[in-house]
């Protein structure tokens, strides 16, 4: 069950109606979550989904030293990251032909804007759900033959945004600095569905960092990240840095420690 923080209705009615027009059948995908009812008590909004073990984060600590001499787990965490990013896909290139599968806000959008038609009738808007991060994707345990390590799904739609067009502004940032992506800090800030393939590359990188190392190497990699550059003078854990070059223009690069990181797990995977 999820408490909303914010008592406006709007902020219901759009994470509600989102989370309701992915669960149908037309929409619904196997690492996506779904949505089981919805209710207000004494002035707070409620959104009820099946009952999740952990999130990935959790599920990490849960499982320090992953059986990487396990066949079955390799495959399992190849399996999981495809179905997340056909999930993620489902949400980036939304297809719908009538107002009954529209998500709210694009509703409110004017119709008369630039179409893209993946076939005749159908209009097609461009999800992001702006907070991909391991956080927002749940572990739901199955003891299945085909499933034995469970299924990963991707939750929390409180800021998603569906459009017309794929580039645009948005109303607020993600919740977690960690996995944000540089075309927050530049100039001018115009977010597209890149944003969440940036940060779910992130989220493989770390995945993969547990697998091939354990949680403690996940742990060592979030250090190194903190102490390989800073935002607005502190410490980050992010995977870019920004500096400015002689003209003043602002740039991102990716950080010296995630290329590090990058090579070592290419490497420990020829070994194999």
């Amino acid at each position: 069950m999820k408490k909303l923080f914010s008592t406006a209705e709007y902020a219901f009615t759009k994470e509600s109606e989102i989370l309701r027009n992915l669960s149908s059948e037309k929409h619904r995908h196997n690492h996506l979550i779904t949505l089981l009812a919805t209710y207000k008590q004494s002035g707070k909004y409620y959104l009820v989904f099946p009952w999740a073990e952990a999130d990935l984060e959790e599920f990490w600590r849960l499982n320090p030293v992953p059986p990487t001499d396990d066949r079955d787990m390799a495959k399992w965490l190849l399996d999981q990251c495809q179905g997340l990013a056909e999930a993620l896909s489902k949400i980036h290139r939304y297809d719908t032909r009538s107002d009954t599968t529209m998500p709210y806000q694009a509703t409110r959008q004017s119709m008369t804007s630039r179409r893209l038609h993946s076939a005749p009738g159908v209009l097609r808007l461009f999800g992001r759900h702006g907070d991909i991060k391991s956080k927002n994707i749940l572990w739901f345990p199955n003891s299945t033959p085909h499933c034995r390590y469970g299924v990963l799904k991707i939750t929390d739609f409180g800021i998603a945004n569906f459009r017309v067009d794929d580039a645009g502004p948005t109303p607020e940032p993600p919740n977690s600095r960690t996995y944000r992506s540089p075309e927050w800090d530049l100039e001018p800030r115009r977010l597209s569905t890149l944003c969440d393939i940036w940060a779910l590359g992130c989220v493989y990188l770390v995945f993969m960092t547990w697998y091939f190392g354990g949680l403690e190497e996940v742990e060592t990699f979030t250090k190194r990240r903190r102490a390989d550059g800073c935002w607005n003078g502190f410490d980050n854990d992010h995977f870019f840095n920004t500096n400015t070059d002689e003209r003043g223009v602002v740039k991102a690069k990716v950080k010296n420690t995630v290329i590090q990181v990058s090579t070592f797990l290419i490497r420990k995977e020829r070994k194999r």
